[in-house]
């Protein structure tokens, strides 16, 4: 590798690193993951044309190094007020990544979607969805839910960490129309709907928004042969107010840790 190339080298990786901090809010986890991240990198793909700062941002896409849960310590205050890790953290994953590497890391729009691997329409959509929920000051939920009772003990509990409810829902169809009205951050959605059900009303919204899912249902294994065990996020049913408020702040990008 000559010289010009090692340069370039650390100025890329000078560059992930800010990356991986506005990802995952703590320096210290954005250092371990590039470093697990470059331990798996081959060097011989700097080594033909390209550019290198794209070539390793997209290689830190390929290890999955950017699905890491970031690391947030309770406060006690509500998610929407946490300023510690910026605005970027209460995206979801793919606008965070989308944005950061738009606005912050300085990629053109075809560079980003090189580096996620996806379309440049999706990325462009992915960005200015970013934008529009960094706009809103606060995070943002659909409840999907025909009990009223627990529809709106549901509500209380997720505004109660301040968290925007924009609606609830109680049939499929409903559900789909809230959702392409409001653009929810979050949904919440039980399975089993008096008319219809919500595994299908999620699918349809994921056509046309990106929004992070969780199931509060009597009927967890619909969901793990729907989605997989791996993009299932689960409360049951009867649940503790604990349990689903640790659920939203992991839905919302956050993994408690002690």
């Amino acid at each position: 590798m000559n010289t010009q190339v090692s340069d370039d080298v650390k100025q890329a990786v000078a560059r992930l690193r800010r990356y991986a901090f506005c990802l995952f809010g703590s320096l210290p986890q954005a250092d371990e993951v590039i470093e697990r991240c470059l331990r798996r990198f081959d060097p011989a793909r700097l080594d033909g044309h390209g550019d290198p700062l794209i070539i390793l941002f997209r290689h830190f896409h390929e290890v999955g190094a950017s699905e890491i849960s970031p690391m947030w310590v309770s406060n006690g205050r509500a998610i929407g007020q946490e300023v510690l890790h910026g605005g970027l953290l209460r995206l979801p994953q793919k606008e965070r990544e989308a944005v950061a590497l738009k606005a912050v890391c300085g990629f053109r729009a075809e560079d980003v979607a090189t580096i996620l691997g996806i379309s440049p329409d999706r990325a462009q959509h992915l960005v200015d969805d970013g934008y529009r929920m960094l706009a809103s000051p606060t995070l943002s939920a659909l409840i999907i839910e025909d009990e009223p009772l627990l529809a709106n003990d549901i509500s209380g509990i997720v505004s109660g960490m301040g968290i925007e409810v924009i609606g609830t829902a109680s049939k499929e169809s409903e559900a789909v129309f809230k959702a392409a009205e409001k653009r929810p951050h979050l949904i919440l959605a039980d399975v089993r709907l008096a008319e219809g059900n919500g595994l299908n009303a999620v699918s349809t919204i994921r056509r046309f928004h990106e929004a992070r899912v969780m199931y509060l249902t009597a009927f967890p294994s619909e969901v793990l042969r729907s989605v997989g065990e791996r993009d299932a996020l689960i409360v049951r049913k009867p649940f503790e107010r604990v349990a689903v408020e640790a659920a939203v702040r992991q839905l919302a990008g956050f993994e408690m840790v002690s």
